[in-house]
């Protein structure tokens, strides 16, 4: 009498119980759709069933994985880089892949971005929701403009992926001309945005508090080149959040004027304390 084993038991109900969950959720995740998932894609029954769900199926119309896979092959992602999109955006399975896709595609090409670095700026931003000459190409074109070159461009996206799904060119100017009337020159600011793009994404109301913070509260010169270090270091932090940690440095004995030579010094020195 043949026998399959404990392991070769547990796979093969493992199987029949995917099977059996795949009928029962075929109405809601069209059966062609979740065979080329998990055949194509690697992705497991349910995974596929769950992630399938995610999306309407009106959008079927436009369901060509084939020619999402081949569009993907060539600008360089792997099998498991397409599963990590499809699975943070179903939707992409059934975009219109020649009047939508591809264009987008095709605008960041000047950027030369790896398959690694196009999948985090596609999976971490509304890219896909974003209309190419709306949006799209405009703040490509800003960051183009202030940065000065593509490959600045490409790694100020690097690090902060969702500016490319905002409204940079009214959400930075007033925050540039800030920069500006404290005596900071184009190339300081568009140096500073390359390395802390966050911090020009802020509200004016706020970078103005920073600021005054860094004059009046640590007396960090502006012609010092640790002033906009200090910009940035003050930048994440609530009012509430930086006493705390101030009054932390207190309690080790440190007078103000102590605290200030550190901060003027080192300003990445909050980030040392929980507060």
């Amino acid at each position: 009498m043949f026998g399959i084993g404990r392991n070769g038991a547990k796979k093969h109900l493992s199987s029949m119980v995917n099977g059996i969950r795949f009928h029962l959720f075929c109405s809601k995740a069209d059966e062609l759709v979740v065979h080329f998932m998990v055949n194509s894609l690697g992705f497991s029954t349910k995974e596929a069933i769950s992630t399938s769900a995610k999306v309407t199926r009106s959008r079927l119309r436009n369901y060509e994985p084939l020619l999402l896979l081949d569009l993907f092959h060539k600008i360089g992602l792997n099998k498991s880089q397409i599963k990590t999109l499809v699975s943070s955006s179903p939707k992409l399975l059934f975009c219109d892949i020649d009047t939508t896709l591809k264009p987008k595609i095709k605008g960041l090409q000047p950027l030369n971005l790896s398959g690694s670095d196009l999948v985090t700026l596609i999976e971490k931003s509304d890219f896909l929701r974003r209309g190419l000459h709306t949006s799209i190409k405009p703040t490509l074109d800003y960051l183009r403009e202030l940065l000065g070159t593509h490959d600045a461009v490409a790694m100020v996206l690097k690090k902060e992926p969702r500016l490319i799904s905002q409204n940079i060119s009214k959400v930075l100017p007033p925050n540039i001309a800030l920069l500006q009337n404290l005596g900071f020159s184009q190339i300081d600011i568009a140096n500073f945005f390359q390395r802390y793009p966050r911090c020009l994404l802020r509200n004016p109301v706020c970078l103005q508090r920073v600021v005054h913070q860094a004059e009046e509260i640590f007396d960090i010169p502006r012609g010092s080149r640790m002033f906009l270090h200090g910009i940035a270091a003050l930048v994440p932090l609530h009012e509430s959040t930086l006493e705390r940690k101030i009054d932390i440095y207190r309690s080790f004995g440190w007078s103000h004027s102590d605290i200030c030579t550190m901060v003027r010094k080192l300003p990445s020195c909050f980030d040392f304390i929980r507060g």
